[in-house]
């Protein structure tokens, strides 16, 4: 883990999308240039993609640019983004 990384939690996702799918958003979204990875949370038994992800960035500068992401339609289903309580 780097110093510094922030997790944002991001809920209403599509089941039928992949991580590349996300994190190719995420660039056009508005965190091109930024220093972040994503993952979406998936069911451990069967593989299948749960409907929400963490997306981390590694500069608390940056949370600001994620969560400006709220509310903004992703494959049709409204985002909803919050910083994560997890350490």
């Amino acid at each position: 883990h780097r110093e510094g990384k922030c997790d944002i939690f991001v809920g209403n996702l599509p089941y039928n999308i992949d991580e590349i799918q996300f994190k190719d958003w995420l660039e056009k979204s508005g965190l091109n240039g930024i220093d972040f990875d994503a993952r979406l949370a998936g069911d451990k038994e069967t593989g299948t993609p749960r409907v929400f992800g963490f997306v981390s960035v590694f500069n608390k500068e940056h949370v600001k640019s994620v969560l400006k992401l709220n509310g903004k339609e992703f494959f049709r289903r409204k985002l909803v983004i919050n910083e994560s309580k997890s350490k």
